[in-house]
């Protein structure tokens, strides 16, 4: 369209006026600095040579001195006249550090504060934002990835009690120094306990065997005599439904010889269902076959001492008795994997766990 064509190369001879009037205003140079002061020649949009609107200088620029202020307090701020080098910043950072070091080493009392301090802040619930210079921390536990949300068990509703009871005031202070000296105004009583409850949230994810076995932490717990027991129960949802139905039928033989023929013809989910109650007291049951229920915990799970020797297996099932035993009805065991495919696509830990059973 030759208008429209007209109407752009009248708008850019406008433009380009406007911007030869800008061009040309004055630039205050000072006296001193025009011998090291200069600009380029440039081509203009048609071709004719002009001087660029930019001063550029041959001279750097002065850095400006820290004057040093003094107060009746003494002197504040830096007196060097110019930035430090890199490397030097470095090496004197790594020796004033050690000047602090060696003073904090002398004191045992503030080590231990400055410990539980930086421990215990990430578990506050305040904002926990590390300016304090001061690096021990809990670094990643590397949880199994894959892991829905974690369901409550008796250690963790243990572990969310000490925590509710741990005082957090001294966290909500307006800055770090103020929330460390606020910390260390804190009974002794509440400093352990708050070290106690931060150290053990630094334990990673572990079992007595397979590729998340950790010798030092099974025999940690064989030195506490922990009964896991008392603390974990194995419920449907959190561990017989992602097992196999022989799997189950094999851990009620352990418990009771009869119970496997009992269970042998119920469907997959029916029978994870009843052996959780069982494991849970929730079933009416002999005295004997009711504690070893309640008792029983999946060897992965326990806290057993290297030289502790392996408890004797169970009888095995009498399945050459006169009566008949019904035969395993496992065809619904293909149907529950579809509804839930946890069952075949496990993570590692569930699997261990599947197989110590």
């Amino acid at each position: 369209d030759p208008d429209a064509i007209s109407r752009l190369e009248a708008e850019n001879e406008a433009l380009d006026a406007e911007h030869t009037e800008i061009d040309k205003r004055s630039y205050v140079i000072p006296e001193d600095e025009r011998p090291h002061v200069g600009t380029f020649v440039v081509l203009a949009s048609d071709g004719t040579p002009k001087a660029s609107h930019r001063y550029f200088s041959t001279k750097a620029p002065k850095r400006e001195k820290q004057s040093q202020k003094v107060t009746g307090g003494g002197a504040e701020g830096a007196a060097l006249e110019d930035a430090l080098p890199r490397s030097l910043e470095e090496q004197l950072a790594k020796e004033r550090r050690d000047v602090l070091a060696l003073h904090i080493a002398h004191d045992p009392a503030l080590a231990l504060d400055l410990t539980i301090f930086r421990l215990a802040r990430k578990f506050t619930g305040y904002a926990a934002y590390n300016d304090t210079g001061v690096m021990v921390t809990i670094g990643e536990l590397f949880d199994p990835a894959g892991v829905p949300a974690a369901h409550s068990t008796a250690a963790q509703d243990g572990l969310d009690a000490v925590r509710s009871g741990l005082p957090c005031d001294w966290a909500g202070a307006d800055d770090s120094f103020s929330a460390f000296m606020a910390f260390r105004e804190l009974d002794e009583t509440d400093k352990a306990a708050w070290l106690a409850f931060a150290v053990g949230q630094s334990l990673q994810a572990s079992l007595a065997t397979g590729d998340r076995a950790n010798r030092f932490q099974s025999e940690l717990g064989a030195m506490l005599e922990i009964d896991t027991a008392e603390h974990w129960r194995p419920s449907a949802d959190v561990f017989f439904d992602k097992i196999r139905k022989p799997q189950i039928l094999s851990i009620l033989g352990k418990l009771d010889p009869e119970l496997p023929g009992r269970y042998a013809s119920e469907k997959k989910a029916a029978l994870s269902s009843a052996a959780a109650k069982l494991c849970a007291g929730e079933t009416i049951v002999t005295p004997e076959v009711k504690a070893r229920a309640q008792s029983w915990i999946p060897d992965v799970m326990m806290f057993r001492a290297a030289e502790t020797p392996d408890e004797p297996e169970a009888p095995p099932v009498d399945d050459d008795s006169g009566e008949d035993q019904p035969a395993i009805d496992d065809a619904d065991d293909d149907q529950i994997d579809e509804a839930n495919p946890a069952v075949n696509d496990v993570d590692q830990a569930e699997a261990v766990l599947a197989d110590a059973a």
